[in-house]
């Protein structure tokens, strides 16, 4: 009964300090240096990530508007095909 008992409790730790390693460590190493990049450099990552998204956004709208336009030239097309 204790073999199984230690084998249950090495097979615990070892999952802990998989745990540990593979995700808590890079975890607090990547807020580390972000962290670090906003002391050097004084960037609000907040704002600088709202003017990618509104970037973006204004992008995406201007697509929209390009098919749109493009689909109805293709249905003024068709209609003209139509006709004759």
């Amino acid at each position: 009964m204790e073999k199984i008992n230690n084998m249950v409790r090495k097979f615990i730790n070892s999952v802990a300090i998989l745990l540990v390693s593979t995700f808590l460590v890079p975890l607090i190493i990547a807020i580390f240096f972000v962290w670090l990049l906003k002391q050097v450099f004084n960037i609000d990552l907040q704002k600088e990530g709202t003017k990618v998204k509104d970037k973006l956004e204004k992008d995406l709208a201007a697509e929209k508007e390009l098919i749109r336009k493009e689909k109805k030239s293709a249905e003024k097309e068709k209609k003209i095909v139509d006709k004759e």
